[in-house]
């Protein structure tokens, strides 16, 4: 489900301030697209796309009309545009924890006083779930306290984790009676049956862990059933897009000084 965004009138005066810069390099226009892609803090940005005016081509890369327009021009679109990303961004209602995140804001002339704006926002989030499936039954529970006494140690903690397909890693805690961390040979055969039942467990009943996007758990093993549990979460991947229609009051392609651009970044990255 689409959710509806709000941007202030800062914002809506960046956008239209980068829609007259790239027609001051290009161009009058109908229309132009700015795309971009973020992951955490990093910022890329697409391609600028544009159609000139009168034209009933299909938008082309503003970078066919680079050998044409002054470097300087191209510089004050950079810093346009670095504008509206910066107050864009930060006005987007979007999770706290995003893997990554994509949009577009397409901007079009409806005719000479006026930009129809449409920005749309797309965040790439995981989150992870309990896997019912993960129990740790009598049986296993027997063989690797089994395994666990053999060594002798109290308790057993594993702690494992990974996506996709693969296994980041699984790492085996041994205690002794006062709760202290014991050091295990990995070639002792009792450890080494600890391990084939963990891959047994793990190719059972949460099969999510390896057919969907990951996931990660724990296992404890000690003297008493009881106390002892397994614990897996299954991670899970979602999107969540945000919407913004506008429209800007502006006048036909005029003049921007650099004097009007504020610069946004210390050092943009075009991508």
């Amino acid at each position: 489900m689409s959710k509806e965004m709000d941007f202030s009138l800062e914002t809506k005066a960046a956008v239209e301030q980068a829609f007259l810069v790239a027609e001051l390099a290009v161009g009058p226009l109908s229309a132009a697209m700015f795309e971009y892609k973020k992951w955490g803090d990093e910022l890329h940005r697409g391609d600028i796309s544009v159609t000139k005016k009168g034209s009933k081509a299909n938008p082309v890369s503003i970078q066919d009309y680079a050998s044409r327009a002054s470097e300087e021009l191209f510089g004050n679109l950079n810093t346009a545009l670095d504008k509206v990303f910066k107050l864009g961004l930060q006005e987007i209602p979007s999770r706290d924890k995003i893997d990554r995140s994509s949009g577009e804001i397409y901007v079009s002339r409806v005719g000479n006083t006026q930009l129809s704006v449409e920005w749309k926002h797309t965040d790439q989030f995981t989150f992870s779930e309990e896997a019912a499936g993960a129990c740790l039954d009598s049986k296993t529970w027997r063989q690797l306290h089994k395994q666990v006494a053999k060594l002798g140690a109290h308790a057993l903690f594993i702690e494992y984790g990974g996506s996709g397909d693969s296994m980041d890693g699984a790492s085996y805690h041994f205690t002794d009676k006062d709760g202290n961390e014991m050091k295990v040979s990995s070639t002792d055969p009792a450890f080494e049956k600890i391990d084939r039942i963990f891959d047994l467990l793990m190719n059972g009943p949460v099969d999510g862990f390896w057919t969907d996007e990951g996931g990660h758990g724990e296992i404890l093993v000690k003297e008493n059933q009881g106390d002892s549990y397994w614990s897996h979460w299954n991670y899970f991947s979602d999107t969540e897009t945000f919407t913004g229609v506008f429209v800007i009051s502006t006048v036909t392609p005029k003049q921007v000084s650099t004097n009007d651009l504020i610069e946004a970044v210390a050092d943009p990255v075009w991508s």
